[in-house]
């Protein structure tokens, strides 16, 4: 794992628009993990009081459809109340305060790729959510509780 240090080239107040970590993303290889394929995952820094943009591309085996590909990304998510599958690309804007991820993604049959981009507020979403929701399923309770309105335990 990398060192995490503060310096001023990641400090927010001298930061404008710019790529960080290229090909060398320590997320890169929990990416690829999860995907269940190699991606390259080249992270943007920004100004943003809060929140996370990310963009990845995975290429696809030959032969799958764009069918399957919103199949398997229904499939893992419809269910899944924290995640939303947008109609847009997603911006941060939209979940900044919350604990949703949103998601979309666009399919290219010629060169067998999926873009695939998400937002989260990185404090709702990354570690304060998580808690709660890891929390949750300790004692038995739906994910979400206590993350969204009127979710209560069945």
């Amino acid at each position: 794992m990398q060192d995490v240090k503060a310096s001023l080239g990641t400090s927010f107040n001298e930061v404008s628009l710019t790529a960080y970590n290229i090909l060398q993303h320590r997320h890169q290889p929990e990416i690829s993990q999860e995907a269940n394929s190699q991606v390259i995952f080249n992270p943007h820094l920004a100004p943003y009081k809060r929140g996370l943009l990310s963009t990845v591309t995975l290429q696809l085996k030959a032969g799958v459809t764009e069918e399957q590909v919103n199949q398997a990304y229904h499939n893992a998510y419809d269910d899944k109340p924290l995640v939303r599958i947008a109609a847009t690309w997603p911006k941060i804007d939209n979940v900044a305060y919350t604990p949703f991820a949103d998601i979309h993604w666009k399919y290219d049959a010629d060169k067998q790729v999926v873009v695939v981009s998400t937002a989260i507020d990185n404090l709702l979403k990354g570690a304060a959510s998580q808690a709660v929701q890891c929390a949750n399923l300790i004692m038995g309770l739906p994910s979400e509780y206590g993350l969204i309105p009127n979710v209560g335990v069945k």
